[in-house]
């Protein structure tokens, strides 16, 4: 026989679990919307406060105010970069004597090892792919102004009720006030790690990068500069997945001089630089493990597309923090 008081207990909150499952299983698609409502809100509070009360704004004006601010600061250049980025793709996948060059180059490469890289095929394979992946990302972007739009109106309401979220978390979370502290310093290392550390190291990575480029004569120096800073975001290969093979393809091609600087300045300057400030960036903010990171990324960018490498990370720091908070947990 079922004891009364038991199943007063666990029958509500079973009904509760079952009915958060079907709301979080029904907002899916707009799961990564409210992911960043939750890492802007995280990001802009501390200027929420200082412009309510160091400065007497109301709260709807400053949290305008923060939003108009963070679009013109974050996104916008973001913005600008993608289609920078895509507008140059485009053009190089477009470019014929870029594909002759690279057959060039491979022949060159078999005739001198034995080694097949890459085949003509192969390169059309690729293209293909590359151009399609543009393509979808063309037909998202409408999709992305919404998203940014219904995002913003979150952040909104977020910031105008600012600690509210918060309070209501504390009154719910069976834990101590002493571990939910714990917790909000925790996961506000972590969405200042993710979102602010890997994009401030990729900008940084990409202007040492762009400078290494132009020095040694790389063509679109800017542009591969640019894409050196995105692939640093990912450990362990960064932008090495970018200047080895410029390095290779100089050196195939004939420029020595500039091929062997190149490979050096890829190894002694590009990756130390990226390797020194991710130890620093990660100490100073919050020590992150690089196979986090690593396959943070790799989730993410399943489960949410490009927003995954920023977002994975930080469901998976978010996993392990709560599994080490479990294990030390203190009920009240």
């Amino acid at each position: 026989m079922i004891d009364t008081s038991t199943l007063k207990k666990w029958l509500p909150l079973s009904i509760l679990l079952v009915l958060a499952l079907l709301i979080i299983y029904s907002l899916t698609g707009v799961l990564t919307i409210f992911l960043g409502a939750i890492i802007f809100y995280v990001l802009t509070r501390p200027l929420m406060k200082f412009l309510t009360q160091k400065w007497k704004f109301k709260n709807g004006l400053a949290a305008l105010l923060i939003i108009v601010l963070s679009f013109v600061l974050i996104l916008g250049p973001l913005i600008l970069m993608s289609n920078v980025l895509y507008v140059k793709l485009n053009s190089i996948l477009q470019n014929v004597s870029i594909h002759d060059s690279l057959l060039t180059a491979t022949d060159k490469i078999e005739a001198l090892f034995g080694v097949k890289v890459v085949t003509s095929q192969t390169i059309l394979s690729l293209q293909k792919e590359v151009t399609g992946f543009l393509a979808t990302i063309v037909s998202r972007t409408i999709d992305a102004i919404g998203s940014i739009a219904i995002m913003y109106f979150v952040l909104y309401y977020m910031l105008v009720n600012i600690g509210k979220l918060e309070s209501a978390l504390s009154q719910y979370l069976p834990f101590s006030k002493e571990n939910i502290t714990i917790l909000n310093t925790e996961l506000n290392k972590q969405i200042y790690s993710n979102a602010i550390g890997s994009p401030l190291l990729a900008l940084i990575q990409g202007i040492v990068a762009s400078i290494c480029y132009s020095i040694f004569n790389v063509q679109d120096a800017l542009f591969w500069g640019m894409i050196s800073g995105v692939f640093s975001m990912i450990p362990f290969v960064g932008s090495a997945l970018i200047w080895l093979p410029i390095s290779i393809m100089m050196l195939v091609n004939g420029d020595y001089f500039n091929g062997t600087a190149m490979l050096l300045a890829g190894v002694l300057v590009i990756s130390t630089i990226d390797n020194l400030l991710r130890f620093v960036l990660q100490k100073k903010i919050a020590d992150i493990h690089p196979l986090i990171t690593l396959f943070g990324i790799i989730s993410g960018l399943k489960l949410f597309g490009l927003a995954g490498v920023i977002f994975g990370p930080l469901l998976l720091s978010y996993f392990f923090i709560l599994l080490k908070f479990y294990r030390n947990i203190k009920v009240n």
